[in-house]
């Protein structure tokens, strides 16, 4: 089934909040949303009652009401015995230098290294490391109990997880740029807080043709979609001045610790972290 275009009749000229899953039952979520194809958010902390919230992270020692920092002790303690503590992760490294171009690279370090860096509880505004997208199961089996797949995920379809994965980092350092899934995606914020922007698939089209011509790039394929020319045009068409032209047929989202928004098959979203403190998320590709 087509998503319907009902989101879009007479839409103002401001872009639109994503609509809130009520009531927030599995089948409202299958009529409303997953068949259909619409994209949804789900009621405020629907999800903080997944485990790897309250085990993963702790108060931040300044600011512990608003703020979270990585519990290093919990993922000594449960990977070391597993040998998995050492296991090798890639890293996504953005540096500004002294003349404002950026640079990106790629690299492998051992997980313990990267806790060690969000432990420290600050970030350069001038260096960003970045695990993104790292596939949970595969790299650290001990630690998918404290993410068990919503209901959503295992019912709403076939119950067929193609994928679970973890972003994590520093909440406003963190960008991942335009681009769709090949499965639908339940994206659950578990630290720090995330603003998601979505576009129809015809309009992420018409939205990268503006940006590269053809519009057909892939994700993740290149530096150019995380620095230089490519990524500040793409940009500014999704958060700048250049969305003028597509902001009224745009939805957006900001999610928190606990909040979950579903991502349908197709869809073009762009995601930018804010505020301060450790960012965590989770998500499950489903069929």
């Amino acid at each position: 089934m087509k998503p319907s275009l009902r989101f879009l009749q007479n839409a103002a000229k401001s872009i639109q909040p994503v609509p809130i899953l009520k009531p927030p039952s599995l089948s409202e979520f299958q009529k409303s949303y997953f068949q259909p194809e619409l994209p949804c958010v789900f009621p405020p902390s629907h999800f903080c009652d997944i485990p790897a919230i309250s085990a993963w992270f702790k108060p931040h020692k300044l600011f512990p009401k608003t703020e979270k920092s990585i519990n290093i002790e919990f993922f000594r303690d449960i990977l070391a015995e597993k040998g998995r503590w050492d296991v090798l992760v890639p890293l996504e490294f953005t540096e500004i230098l002294d003349d404002g171009r950026q640079t990106f690279d790629r690299r492998y370090l051992p997980f313990h290294i990267f806790l060690q860096y969000l432990a420290g509880d600050s970030c350069s505004e001038k260096s960003v490391i970045y695990l993104a997208q790292e596939q949970l199961l595969l790299s650290f089996p001990a630690l998918g109990d404290y993410v068990p797949p919503p209901e959503y995920v295992k019912k709403a379809g076939k119950g067929d997880i193609y994928d679970v994965n973890i972003w994590m980092g520093f909440s406003g350092r963190t960008h991942t740029p335009l681009h769709k899934d090949p499965n639908p995606n339940l994206f659950v914020q578990l630290a720090g807080r995330k603003k998601v922007r979505l576009f129809p698939p015809e309009v992420g089209r018409e939205m990268m043709d503006v940006y590269h011509r053809g519009g057909d790039i892939s994700f993740r394929t290149g530096a150019e979609m995380m620095v230089g020319e490519h990524k500040d045009r793409i940009n500014q068409v999704v958060w700048g001045d250049g969305l003028t032209d597509f902001e009224g047929r745009g939805f957006e989202a900001e999610v928190g610790s606990g909040d979950g928004i579903f991502i349908p098959k197709g869809w073009w979203h762009a995601v930018n972290g804010i505020g301060s403190g450790v960012g965590n998320s989770i998500n499950w590709w489903f069929r």
